[in-house]
């Protein structure tokens, strides 16, 4: 944990990137401003906290007068809500009383969002919480479009430290430029595969003594000599069903990672590690062997849409406490889980950073925005009036003692006027009520795994591969070529996997490795 996010260099951009930030921090006229602590939080630490930002800090005259504060611009990727206004104005209601601010939120589509919030960081537009996914943080960190945040945390984090811990507050950095905080969510790498229990039951399947793949042979032939019209393993293209389980820590794109969960401290092709290997074949021979749906390289439809047409038995999937109910709603059938456990579950910056919430360069109150973050982390009132709408109206309390809500009598998910339900991605998932279906005890042993996952030896670190681009376009094109064959098991991984790794290194994987390593290197070292 003493890695995470402390003392990071800036690997060879460090001079550039300071100047870099400074002169965005300059232009927004804040250099100064930001020696004045003003931290912000929710209700309680608003009260109990002297010289904090809220209700103590904003004077009468902004309470009542609304047109005098700062409207935050905040973007979400999701769906419009038909309610969003009336939603949007019971939120700024809480925000002018309790931070002196107000908030307007724009929805960007998921199929849309990369090109308008593109737009929207250079072209100048109104925007100053925008959600920044891991893989287009160096770009937006290199041409500046969002600002380092270091600072802001040091002097606005009240909430998002005491939420998120110390160690973890400014773990989404390039090279110590810190252009987001991370959603407070699972954060860890752990797999499994989900059976329906009817099936298993039916036939005295014993999913506990599954710990690997291999494992699960016998109840697949078992399966497939009792259900011959039944899909066994179902999944879709690009993933499969190797793609689905974690086993080292890919420091951002795979080019290059840390074996058994990131406990190693030498970067490795991932298709020359023997445990990436063991599993290819083991894919493969499912393949062979009719277990694997032969539809799987080419379908687009989730595994859980397969299996809810009827005739599927099982899938993989990212373990968490808690999928074992969210997949059986989504599929129709009950569900039960075997774990699929190539090392132990583990946290890397992949899972930390995955979504975290960045300052555009547009913004021209970064005080003020930083503390309507800030506040989002430690409110959970706010947080459940963003993502479930408004009590009575749009949910209502199903069971009061274990905080679980549901939709009122005659709303359903078809004519509901307001379901954000976007907790992965809004600040704090561990401040929502509980959507029927899901239970207490499993969002708190997701909080608990956050903390006693094994941390990657990458924790903190991201690789800055701004000189890398050519490389990695082409190295992109490559696996394309290649992978989803491997991890839906169609081709032979002793044959297919060496002809790949040649054109990787032909494309410059050994120079992405060497320059990872060496970053990494650096950063580890700093850490000391």
């Amino acid at each position: 944990m003493n890695r995470c996010g402390q003392g990071l260099r800036h690997f060879g951009m460090e001079g550039k990137k300071m100047k870099k930030a400074m002169k965005v921090l300059a232009a927004l006229g804040i250099c100064a401003s930001l020696l004045t602590a003003c931290g912000g939080g929710g209700q309680e630490s608003v009260e109990s906290t002297s010289g904090t930002s809220g209700s103590e800090n904003v004077s009468t005259e902004k309470e009542t007068d609304v047109s005098e504060m700062y409207t935050v611009t905040m973007a979400y990727i999701g769906n419009e809500q038909a309610d969003m206004a009336k939603v949007e104005a019971a939120m700024n209601e809480m925000l002018a009383k309790e931070v002196g601010a107000q908030i307007h939120i724009i929805p960007l589509g998921w199929g849309s969002y990369q090109q308008q919030l593109q737009l929207m960081l250079s072209g100048g537009e109104k925007l100053d919480i925008v959600p920044v996914l891991l893989n287009n943080a160096n770009s937006y960190v290199s041409s500046g479009q969002v600002i380092d945040m270091s600072e802001l945390i040091d002097q606005y984090g009240t909430n998002i430290k005491a939420s998120l811990g110390e160690d973890m507050a400014k773990i989404s950095n390039v090279g110590g430029y810190v252009f987001g905080v991370p959603v407070e969510k699972e954060w860890y790498t752990d797999s499994c595969i989900l059976m329906r229990k009817d099936i298993v039951d039916k036939y005295g399947l014993d999913v506990s003594k599954v710990s690997t793949l291999a494992d699960c042979e016998e109840i697949f032939e078992t399966v497939k000599q009792n259900e011959p019209n039944m899909k066994i393993i179902v999944g879709s293209k690009g993933s499969g069903l190797l793609g689905r389980i974690g086993h080292s820590d890919v420091l951002l794109d795979g080019f290059g990672v840390l074996e058994n969960g990131g406990q190693s401290t030498t970067v490795k092709n991932m298709f020359e590690t023997e445990t990436y290997l063991d599993l290819a074949r083991t894919t493969h021979d499912f393949y062979e062997k009719g277990y694997i749906d032969k539809d799987m390289p080419t379908t687009t439809d989730s595994a859980q849409v397969i299996m809810k047409a009827g005739n599927a038995f099982c899938y993989a999937s990212p373990y968490k406490p808690g999928v074992v109910e969210q997949d059986s709603l989504a599929s129709g059938y009950e569900l039960v889980a075997a774990m699929i456990q190539p090392c132990e579950p583990y946290c890397t910056n992949n899972g930390v950073s995955f979504v975290s919430w960045g300052i555009a360069q547009n913004c021209t109150d970064p005080e003020i925005t930083m503390q309507v973050l800030d506040f989002m982390y430690g409110s959970a009132e706010f947080m459940n009036l963003y993502n479930w709408g408004i009590e009575g109206e749009h949910y209502v309390v199903k069971d009061a003692e274990k905080d679980i809500i549901g939709f009122p009598d005659g709303v359903d998910a078809s004519n509901t006027a307001y379901n954000l339900n976007l907790g992965w991605e809004l600040p704090n998932q561990f401040n929502l009520h509980i959507w029927e279906g899901n239970t207490p005890e499993n969002m708190k042993a997701q909080a608990e795994m956050n903390k006693t996952s094994m941390k990657s030896n990458g924790l903190g670190f991201m690789y800055d591969y701004s000189s890398l681009s050519n490389e990695l376009t082409a190295l992109s094109n490559v696996q394309e070529e290649y992978l989803n064959s491997i991890v839906c098991g169609v081709t032979d991984p002793d044959e297919i996997i060496p002809e790949l790794n040649e054109k990787l290194y032909k494309a410059g994987l050994q120079k992405v490795i060497d320059e990872k390593q060496r970053q990494f290197d650096e950063w580890l070292a700093a850490q000391e």
